[in-house]
């Protein structure tokens, strides 16, 4: 069994048809299915008026009822995204589905861009284990799990989608040890990137933490034995402690308030009493059980 085992792992042929089919299964799913309702429009509304005025809202722009106080457009990156693209594919001369009625092109369009996005977060999370384990079959297995535990939100497109993206990209080039040169000044910007695109910037932030402070550890282990030298030069930690204190200054700085106000306007918006209450944070099945005895 140990042996069949390894000559799977070192057959890359077959892993790559092993990797590859998946992803394309997931493809040609999410391209298929019909964009999830539950918020994609609300987004796409506040990208298109971002685009329109060629600015980011002062307030609420939408409900008359929200309480005066300053909009901040966490996600404005992402929505503006969302909107220029269905704006784009709406010039489309043709259609590739017939399940949509308004503006087919644009619809086909963010489907074939968020089918693209999920693909290349699981390819990009397949790469970073093999990086960690060096084992494609062990890579490819968790690769799996992903895509299994992401199987109930797959047709979902929202700005999480990027946020997700991002994610496996960080976990892609810091799992390289060291980090290349390249990722350690090139991840602090795209860190500034995700932290306009979506909130959860800040469980990207927390994960390199993690590491560098794993990475320290061992660096500390290895120069009491004798063999890493000063612990404090080991490349590796250098280069992912740089990554971690650019990337909370490129953070703080690249984003709408030119300002690390950024973090605490997060924190706020993510201890919010309302965000309980929010339905797609609650069992659907739930819900209707609970509310349908009424009708």
């Amino acid at each position: 069994m140990r042996n069949w085992l390894h000559r799977l792992d070192g057959n890359s042929i077959l892993m790559t048809i092993l990797v590859g089919g998946p992803l394309l299964a997931v493809f040609l799913l999410v391209n298929a299915l019909p964009l999830w309702h539950t918020d994609i429009w609300a987004h796409m509304h506040y990208g298109s008026w971002i685009i329109e005025h060629q600015s980011l809202p002062m307030t609420e722009p939408y409900s008359p009822y929200a309480d005066p106080k300053p909009y901040v457009p966490f996600a404005w990156l992402s929505q503006t995204v969302i909107a220029f693209l269905y704006q784009q594919g709406a010039r489309l001369p043709f259609r590739w589905s017939f399940y949509d009625v308004a503006q087919p092109g644009g619809v086909d369009l963010l489907r074939f861009v968020h089918a693209l996005l999920v693909v290349l977060r699981f390819w990009l999370l397949y790469l970073a284990f093999r990086r960690l384990c060096g084992s494609p079959l062990v890579s490819w297995l968790g690769m799996l799990l992903c895509i299994a535990l992401s199987w109930g939100s797959l047709e979902v497109l929202r700005p999480q989608v990027w946020g997700e993206f991002f994610f496996a990209l960080m976990l892609f080039m810091i799992c390289r040890k060291p980090p290349s040169r390249l990722a350690a000044w090139v991840l602090p910007f795209i860190m500034a990137l995700w932290a306009n695109m979506h909130g959860s910037y800040l469980s990207g932030l927390l994960v390199l933490l993690g590491i560098l402070v794993s990475r320290m550890l061992l660096a500390i282990k290895a120069s009491q034995k004798g063999s890493g030298g000063y612990a404090f030069h080991e490349t590796s930690l250098r280069r992912t402690f740089r990554i971690f204190y650019i990337s909370i200054l490129a953070i703080g700085l690249l984003n709408p308030f030119l300002s690390f106000r950024w973090y605490s306007e997060t924190l706020a918006m993510a201890n919010n009493a309302n965000i309980a209450d929010f339905l797609c944070c609650v069992d659907l099945h739930l819900i209707s059980s609970k509310y349908t005895r009424n009708f």
